[in-house]
């Protein structure tokens, strides 16, 4: 998606980032390219970060860990977003009672979306829903 400012790239991944020179490696599925001279990069690459690492490099004071997380985590993927919900954003899903709750993120120009479900361990959409039309 882009409007002339900002271009965002979904499906894309980090291989190595350089602050110091402001270039990107990525890989898009397709073929691995390099990005230069960006302004802002928003590292939201996972946990196992590139834009994390070049961070905690460049910036020695710059401190960050890994933690198992209580809970469980569901991601679902649908061709197409769920009925109500904004096509074009992150939606934050919450429960009017529970512990669970869901984003929904999309994925792609096509339309398609994953669903990130997270709750404990006695949330019913973790530990029954097997079938992912049940959930939409």
């Amino acid at each position: 998606i882009t409007d002339g400012r900002l271009k965002l790239n979904f499906g894309t991944k980090v291989k190595a980032c350089d602050l110091d020179a402001m270039r990107v490696i990525v890989d898009t599925g397709d073929r691995i390219s390099e990005k230069n001279s960006f302004d802002l990069i928003v590292g939201c690459d996972g946990v196992n970060s590139q834009v994390r690492s070049a961070i905690e490099e460049a910036f020695p004071a710059f401190e960050s860990s890994k933690e198992q997380l209580p809970g469980e985590f569901k991601v679902i993927r649908l061709d197409s977003v769920p009925p109500k919900v904004d096509p074009m954003s992150v939606s934050l899903i919450l429960p009017k009672k529970g512990s669970s709750g869901a984003f929904v993120e999309p994925t792609g120009d096509d339309g398609s979306c994953c669903i990130l479900f997270s709750g404990r361990g006695d949330t019913p959409i973790l530990s029954e829903t097997k079938n992912r039309t049940a959930v939409v």
